[in-house]
């Protein structure tokens, strides 16, 4: 079997589905593909843009280094460090909000419940007292 990576790509007519997300659904549903007159292919995934993108991370690092030196690597800590804290802060944020939100929506179904019982309660009470 080959063992080059590979995404799956549709082609149907004069044209070429190449969204990751659409051929896993036409994977799994070969009729809808069929129906539709689509063809599944296999499409070797682009080892020279990635090749090129390796080069210029590479050169980018060495331009750093070579110029900005010991000074490069403070600045992308502290840039780095920054970033999570900001991230954190929001992460923070957003499951404070849901923690209220949950609470709120447990308050509400507690108070729900009790006065559902409160209702049979108060319904029994009524059927023994009239029965």
């Amino acid at each position: 079997m080959d063992q080059r990576q590979t995404e799956p790509s549709f082609s149907g007519g004069n044209h070429v589905i190449r969204s990751l997300a659409v051929a896993r659904y036409l994977s799994a549903r070969p009729e809808i593909a069929e129906e539709l007159q689509i063809c599944v292919e296999p499409v070797m995934v682009d080892r020279f843009a990635l090749l090129i993108t390796g080069l210029f991370c590479a050169v980018l690092a060495w331009a750093s280094w070579h110029f900005a030196g010991e000074l490069a690597s403070g600045v992308t800590v502290s840039v780095l460090l920054i970033a999570y804290a900001v991230d954190n802060f929001q992460l923070r944020r957003q499951l404070r909000g849901l923690l209220a939100d949950r609470d709120k929506r447990e308050a509400r179904e507690r108070e729900a419940g009790l006065r559902r019982l409160m209702r049979c309660l108060l319904a029994a009470r009524d059927k023994r007292r009239g029965g």
